[in-house]
């Protein structure tokens, strides 16, 4: 895994296709462009801090490819 916990990412600007989560509406959606802190690495994917009490009460699931890069980095690699 690119990132480690307690780390601040930044979420990608734009997403592909209508919704990151079409099944729930695009309630993940919200967070494009945020800066957020990774709290837990299950398997292949991210939970952060700042959504935990979302999406039953367990945050959403983050891909790499939601995220554009340490919040520190310059933006310009953001898709």
């Amino acid at each position: 895994m690119k990132y480690k916990v307690g780390d601040k990412v930044r979420i990608v600007k734009k997403k592909t296709g209508d919704y990151w989560n079409w099944n729930h509406g695009g309630n993940m959606d919200h967070w494009l462009d945020s800066i957020m802190t990774v709290r837990k690495i299950e398997g292949d994917h991210y939970r952060m801090k700042e959504d935990e009490n979302e999406h039953f009460d367990n945050g959403w699931v983050w891909r790499e490819d939601m995220i554009a890069g340490l919040a520190d980095e310059p933006k310009n690699n953001m898709i």
